[in-house]
């Protein structure tokens, strides 16, 4: 017969356990991964059938799906950063609260679309504030994420790149097409456009890969660490332990 406090002595941290993260992250990296994966078919596939930049249907259903896979990203990165946010406070003290993913990541795009939903002056400003709740939060919610890694006296720069270096990449990007613009015709500029999209997304997809599980790896060993100095056991583990020594 199993012991009724089996469960919690195997845990680290006296019966709390971290809440799972893998399949989120794998999913916020799975989708810009596509979505590069489809611009590069695009860029290079599609060209030898038709003109990439003309509007087929081939190229319309590419758009909805890389505009699907980005609200995928978009909602599966506010829920892994929810996850980590509160698992970081079963870790560590004075971490990022798990209610500031959602806040910006749901309630930026609903002010933009009340916005553009509205009339007057709720139209006029309301899709401006949308973006700008959405993007300074994002700002917001990853450096907060660093600050905690960081407090956790753990590896912390992933999160810093993964603001710089897709920025680099898009910039370096742009500058590639403004400067092939004169010497490239229509459908050669396209492609270059989907190359450099694509680009952004994998580097995107490899960033989110990797601070992903840089900060889940950090959790995990950090409430092992607590486990092995020694924690208060849970009130469960105490009962427990009473039920064994009555009998």
């Amino acid at each position: 017969m199993a012991r009724p406090d089996s469960a919690a002595d195997d845990a680290p941290d006296g019966g709390r356990e971290l809440i799972p993260t893998a399949m989120i992250a794998a999913v916020a990296t799975a989708a810009p991964a596509l979505s590069g994966a489809i611009g590069v078919v695009l860029a290079i596939v599609g060209g030898l059938e038709h003109d990439v930049a003309d509007t087929s249907d081939t190229a319309a259903n590419a758009a909805i799906v890389m505009l699907v896979l980005g609200v995928l990203f978009w909602l599966t990165w506010c829920w892994w950063c929810t996850v980590a946010a509160a698992n970081a406070q079963r870790v560590t003290p004075l971490a990022t609260s798990p209610w500031l993913p959602p806040a910006v990541y749901l309630g930026g795009p609903a002010i933009a679309v009340i916005g553009w939903s509205g009339s007057g002056d709720v139209a006029r400003y309301g899709p401006g504030l949308g973006i700008a709740v959405a993007v300074l939060g994002h700002l917001a919610v990853i450096l907060s994420l660093r600050s905690t890694a960081q407090r956790m006296r753990g590896d912390h720069e992933w999160f810093g790149r993964l603001i710089w270096v897709p920025f680099l990449v898009s910039v370096a990007g742009c500058a590639a097409s403004w400067w092939l613009s004169s010497g490239l015709s229509d459908d050669e500029l396209t492609r270059v456009r989907l190359g450099a999209g694509a680009l952004v997304a994998f580097t995107q997809a490899g960033l989110v890969a990797a601070t992903t599980g840089s900060f889940d790896r950090l959790c995990r060993s950090r409430i092992a660490e607590r486990g092995r100095r020694g924690v208060a056991p849970s009130a469960e583990v105490v009962l427990a332990s009473m039920f064994r020594a009555d009998r």
